[in-house]
């Protein structure tokens, strides 16, 4: 075969293999479970004291339409785990023990798919003391997990406020996986850095050991991930109209180059050293504005596309074919600011009321809902958010702090919510 008749079969192969509807790691036959995690993220000692609430929908009193949460867990000093993990300070078990207690005395009927929130802040790659507290703490989580009858962790790896400033050629935010933000921070902590090749092995080194403690005691933990190697693969955007835009992405950008490029090594690592009886999935948040749609291949197939291709960036792309499955997160009140010139507007805001202003209409959620259901046989989770303040002009309001007035949204009290949209996600995910 002549190299470039070649060329094209291969590229053809490629081009089929990355649109295909890909199911990954598939449980046969299993319902997808539908999750809640949102700005009204529950702890444990608010479960503990409203179950039964929280198990009916705070409107008609039927079953709500959720399987589990995401949920907080707080230390005896009050507090939150998820900000805690991966500072450098190492937990004990009972730092975490009225936590559990607050699960062991809770009794889920219907919310029994739940999950304990862990994120991922800056941490040096190289510093093994610093890493022993990531695997302690690890360890310590898969213990909550395992005595206060959880599923596993939601593992929320967006790095917030992630930002390169080219006047000063310094990165902001959390820039965990970025290459040349932490190189950066290692040549002014130590006076030299490691190359990208060098931070790929240890970065795989540390998710090996990373996967391994959270699964050791607790081989049956699922763990959702909200960004993942997908991510690299394709750029979701929306416009004015509503239009949503799915743009695939080629692989000619190297990884050293992406604010997310060490990403895949760690997950790479993390599918080596979990435990296979373990369930690692992407939920990939980037399907927040996605809607249904009548074409063959619909948007939430073309987003899982992107988890497909994303083998190309692994070490071991049979184990992670084999291993990674995924989800979505949708966004009920999706929102969007812009600026024009005099102050910061909404693009698209919530209105509970005036639902036809909203992003998604009650009808059209429950339709991108079905179609997010139908696409997985994992987890999807719904995103709510507290809605914005604005003035006369249009314009968001700030309080004296600088900071935006939002009226608070929660599925748990009936705040900002309107019975229009409980009743759709019910018919989409019905108990």
């Amino acid at each position: 075969m002549d190299t470039l008749r070649k060329w094209g079969v291969w590229t053809a192969l490629a081009l089929v293999l990355a649109l295909a509807p890909w199911r990954g790691y598939a449980q046969t036959g299993q319902k997808t479970r539908l999750l809640e995690w949102g700005f009204d993220q529950p702890d444990t000692a608010y479960i503990r004291k409203n179950i039964s609430a929280m198990e009916q929908s705070p409107f008609d009193g039927t079953p709500t339409p959720f399987d589990g949460v995401v949920l907080a867990a707080q230390n005896g000093s009050g507090q939150l785990l998820h900000t805690l993990f991966w500072t450098g300070v190492s937990f004990q078990q009972s730092d975490f023990q009225s936590a559990v207690n607050d699960l062991q005395a809770t009794t889920f009927h219907y919310l029994t798919n739940n999950f304990l929130r862990v994120n991922i802040q800056n941490a040096p790659w190289f510093d093994d003391t610093y890493w022993n507290t990531i695997l302690n703490n690890a360890g310590i989580v898969a213990w909550i997990c395992q005595q206060g009858g959880l599923k596993g962790i939601a593992l929320d790896t967006e790095q917030y406020n992630y930002a390169y400033h080219a006047t000063t050629k310094t990165y902001s935010g959390a820039y965990l996986f970025c290459y040349r933000a932490v190189a950066l921070d290692e040549q002014a902590l130590t006076g030299r850095s490691h190359s990208f090749e060098e931070y790929v092995a240890q970065v795989r080194r540390r998710g090996y050991a990373f996967g391994k403690a959270l699964t050791a005691s607790y081989p049956q933990m699922a763990i959702l991930i909200t960004h993942s190697s997908s991510e690299i693969t394709r750029t979701v955007t929306v416009d004015a109209n509503k239009q949503v835009a799915i743009q695939p992405h080629g692989f000619n950008t190297p990884l050293q180059w992406s604010p997310v490029g060490l990403f895949p090594a760690f997950l790479d690592g993390m599918l080596e050293g979990a435990r296979r009886s373990a369930e690692i999935v992407d939920l990939q948040e980037a399907a927040y504005p996605l809607r249904a749609d009548d074409s063959t291949s619909t948007q939430f197939d073309r987003l899982a596309s992107g988890v497909s291709a994303a083998r190309h960036y692994s070490q071991t792309p049979q184990l992670y074919a084999s291993r990674l499955s995924f989800g979505f997160g949708l966004w009920m009140n999706y929102q969007e600011l812009y600026s024009d010139g005099q102050g910061m507007r909404l693009r698209f805001g919530w209105d509970p009321q005036n639902t036809d202003n909203n992003y998604f209409t009650p009808n059209a959620f429950r339709q991108a809902l079905e179609a997010a259901l139908s696409t997985t046989n994992h987890y999807v989770f719904i995103y709510t958010e507290s809605g914005y303040q604005v003035d006369a002009s249009g314009h968001i309001v700030y309080d004296a702090q600088g900071n935006p007035v939002r009226t608070p949204v929660s599925w748990w009290t009936g705040g900002g919510l309107s019975q229009d949209y409980v009743s759709q996600v019910q018919k989409a995910h019905p108990h």
